[in-house]
């Protein structure tokens, strides 16, 4: 609203007196309280960026950051192309709880080694380098997966690394008395995932919603001198890239019929083949 302030697609008299400009926060608490009781202009924002910018048009949509209608986590793709690869494709819009991917920034020697083993790649821990980011982001929502699913804290697998794989492992089966393989316990998030993927689908989603908004393709980040941009020929290869590493097909984004079948998910293929790519 703010931005839209000040490039004049809202005026004072569409804010209702409000002077949105930026570092006003007295308009700012102001505007939480009309969002709550969805009172006068606080009720166009109730309903988030993408209906708002929908609903001002004039080219609003241009500012809208979000993903499938769910605002962008604090980090700008451009900057981060593990990120802008996870908020793309998560399947409730960009947020980081899907897939939180902190070991590109590197940090300590810990986190780079890890980065570089996730992603296969030297370049791991650099967040500008795409080359080996859709390994990371897939490995990543696995292990969020199976965090969310086993009730743990996904930040201990994803923000500081110290409960992986082989830990979640150890303690599902020290706690149910099964005895899971490692693939067995892999194979149960990529059941998920692509279920996930079956729903969205069913639901109407395509291939044209797991992108970025405007802003992270087409237009360059300044930033210490030198501007950043996150070319969509880039970001297209590696979203093909990361459907296939899932099983799914790379242009469309359906998991495949075979791969469905082996997460014994064939009641899924059966309804998913009804569904045009």
């Amino acid at each position: 609203a703010m931005e839209l302030y000040q490039r004049g697609l809202l005026s004072k008299e569409d804010s209702e007196g409000l002077e949105l400009n930026w570092g006003n926060y007295s308009a700012v608490l102001e505007l939480i309280r009309k969002i709550a009781f969805r009172e006068g202009f606080g009720n166009l924002l109730a309903d988030g960026v993408r209906i708002m910018a929908q609903k001002i048009g004039k080219g609003a949509e241009d500012y809208a950051i979000h993903v499938k209608g769910l605002e962008f986590s604090a980090v700008d793709a451009r900057i981060s192309r593990a990120y802008g690869l996870a908020f793309a494709v998560n399947p409730r819009g960009g947020d980081h709880l899907h897939t939180n991917i902190m070991c590109q920034f590197g940090g300590t020697p810990e986190m780079v080694d890890i980065a570089i083993r996730m992603s296969e790649n030297s370049s791991g821990a650099n967040p500008m380098v795409a080359e080996g980011k859709p390994k990371m982001v897939k490995y990543h929502e696995m292990l969020v997966t199976l965090a969310d699913s086993l009730g743990l804290c996904f930040f201990h697998t994803c923000s500081c690394y110290r409960v992986d794989l082989d830990a979640i492992l150890e303690m599902f089966n020290a706690a149910t008395g099964f005895n899971l393989s490692k693939q067995e316990l892999q194979d149960a998030a990529e059941r998920i995932l692509s279920l996930e993927r079956a729903i969205n689908i069913r639901e109407g989603l395509t291939r044209q919603d797991d992108c970025l908004p405007r802003r992270m393709l087409k237009e360059k980040l300044p930033s210490g001198g030198v501007s950043i941009e996150f070319p969509r020929k880039q970001f297209e290869s590696m979203l093909e890239e990361y459907y296939e590493l899932h099983g799914w097909n790379g242009k469309t984004g359906f998991p495949e019929t075979e791969t469905l079948n082996k997460l014994r998910l064939e009641d899924v293929a059966k309804e998913l083949s009804k569904y045009s790519a």
